[in-house]
């Protein structure tokens, strides 16, 4: 059975949009607490997290909003030398392929699995009103097979 809406599984309005910010400044704010014990390793991966958490939760829109905002913040600010944006090296190439590239697979796995999610809850209402016209057609016939009897006993 094709179903044509089953994109539409995230939320809409603008609480998603809030959230979304949201997210992003309590990863900010945890990759800043934890700076003291990281020293600039892996400084994009609660950014990565909240954009991976805001797509499961809100959608595909919120969570490339988040990765576009949250990619140059963290290299900004977790990436020496911290607070300028340096020459890029080969080694900057590689962080942001790789953010890039783990990133969408993830979103991709994300917005896949929550598609298919969504069907089964669709498919599942629809037989659930289908079993429900079911047991009323059902119960429809017994009431006229009961009226004809009654009408043949007279």
């Amino acid at each position: 059975m094709k179903i044509r809406n089953v994109k539409s599984w995230a939320p809409t309005g603008a609480r998603r949009w809030f959230m979304t910010v949201a997210v992003a400044l309590l990863a900010f704010a945890v990759r800043a607490s934890l700076e003291p014990l990281l020293h600039g390793r892996f400084p994009l991966l609660a950014f990565t997290l909240a954009t991976l958490f805001v797509h499961y939760r809100y959608g595909l829109g919120p969570a490339l909003f988040s990765a576009i905002v949250t990619f140059p913040v963290a290299v900004f600010f977790f990436v020496p030398p911290y607070g300028e944006f340096g020459d890029l090296e080969f080694e900057d190439i590689l962080t942001i392929v790789g953010y890039t590239l783990l990133t969408l697979t993830f979103m991709f796995v994300i917005q896949r699995l929550r598609r298919a999610q969504y069907r089964a809850e669709l498919l599942s209402e629809v037989a659930e009103s289908r079993y429900i016209m079911l047991l009323q057609s059902d119960n429809d016939r017994d009431a006229a097979e009961r009226e004809l009897k009654e009408l043949h006993q007279e």
